[in-house]
């Protein structure tokens, strides 16, 4: 069936920045690519706003009504939630419950909340509101959502949809660069000069013990490693943080990559830098959390993008949530087992021992397992590159 989607925000509130997340100029910007900037009644997917519904009603489109919450002056799980029962005009709460259109709640970014409390709020709203549970479908970027299993709560994968977006649409008109100019095109079965890549901007706790881990060991300096000064945001792991001497490593900080000018590499969106990549054999993927709040963000998608396998230091099954999205994992070349393991002490100290056996590997033993996994990272690559703004919703 034919999609439409309903932008319920205006232009000029986007570029105000009003709304917490970019998912709805993300889904209208990547809609203006399939269909040549702007929409035609003859167009076979759009965006258009909501005084155009009525040219779509008792049509075969799936019209699909899309809100973004704001961003909530607290981190209360209602709080992210109050758009459902405050900001859905009641005429459209009408047609989505007499089933003419579906509405879409794109919750924001770095809600550090658990799937249950996101369904303890999202309930209340919704009979608040007079929304039918079958009417709306509220999108959160913890892939642990799947585990309520209710229909009405989805995860998405945000990140992977705006790093899309980065990389597809967003460079290539700011700059005129073409795709293929952006990316790494080849696997290299060349030796590499460094073992690894691992980029640490804010200083979490999870990052700080995997990479003063690496530090300890004396093997910080086979990779393009960095590591920034901020004040650290404390967290998990707690056990393995007092076995290591972290402040030891602290003390040598800012680890900069190629600059000693205090602008190190900070691993954004629109920043991708080759050599991290093709002149690096693996990713160490120090991802945004740890425990909780389980998402997946484009620190993973870049070396998907680029052609480069890794290990992820994030929450237990992220692994997993990569998989469901389509692309294949290295089980057969590492150990990813760590990827099950609940408790978070035992998880880092596996995650540190995969790192080290990689980084104590030689050229050749390196180039013999990328010649191997070659087919997982071009399949990845364009599992990536063939993504359609429909496989996000």
């Amino acid at each position: 069936m034919k999609t439409i989607v309903v932008d319920h925000d205006t232009p000029t509130e986007i570029s105000a920045l009003a709304r917490f997340n970019p998912i709805i100029p993300i889904l209208r910007n990547l809609g203006a690519e399939d269909f040549d900037d702007g929409l035609t009644n003859d167009a076979v997917d759009g965006i258009i706003t909501p005084r155009q519904i009525p040219e779509y009603l008792n049509t075969d489109y799936n019209i699909i009504y899309a809100l973004t919450a704001r961003e909530p002056t607290t981190y209360e799980p209602a709080d992210w939630l109050s758009g459902i029962s405050e900001e859905i005009p009641t005429n459209i709460i009408e047609l989505a419950n007499a089933g003419k259109l579906h509405i879409a709640f794109f919750v924001g970014e770095i809600i550090a909340i658990t799937p249950a409390q996101i369904l303890g709020a999202v309930d209340p709203l919704l009979e608040k509101a007079g929304i039918n549970k079958e009417s709306i479908t509220v999108y959160v970027p913890n892939f642990k959502i799947p585990d309520l299993g209710v229909s009405h709560i989805k995860f998405i994968s945000i990140f992977e949809m705006s790093y899309f977006y980065d990389l597809k649409i967003f460079e290539r008109k700011r700059k005129g660069i073409p795709l293929n100019k952006n990316i790494i095109q080849h696997v290299n079965l060349n030796p590499r000069s460094k073992k690894f890549t691992c980029l640490n901007h804010l200083s979490k706790q999870h990052r700080l013990c995997f990479a003063a881990s690496i530090f300890n060991a004396g093997k910080h300096t086979d990779g393009y490693f960095s590591y920034h000064q901020n004040p650290l945001l404390r967290g998990f792991p707690e056990g393995y943080f007092k076995t290591i001497n972290p402040y030891h490593f602290m003390r040598h900080t800012p680890f900069w990559v190629d600059t000693k000018n205090g602008d190190g590499e900070v691993n954004y969106h629109d920043t991708v830098k080759k050599p991290f990549f093709a002149d690096a054999y693996w990713n160490f993927v120090t991802e945004s959390f740890y425990v909780d709040y389980c998402a997946l963000t484009e620190k993973t998608f870049k070396p998907i993008a680029n052609l480069q396998p890794f290990i992820i230091v994030g929450a237990t099954g992220s692994l997993k949530a990569l998989r469901d999205l389509g692309y294949e994992t290295f089980n057969d070349v590492i150990d990813e087992s760590y990827d099950h393991i609940e408790d978070p002490d035992r998880r880092m100290k596996l995650l540190v021992e995969v790192a080290l056996r990689l980084i104590d590997m030689t050229d050749k033993q390196h180039i013999r397992m990328m010649t191997k996994i070659k087919p997982v990272l071009e399949h990845n690559q364009q599992v990536f590159l063939n993504k359609h703004w429909k496989d996000f919703l």
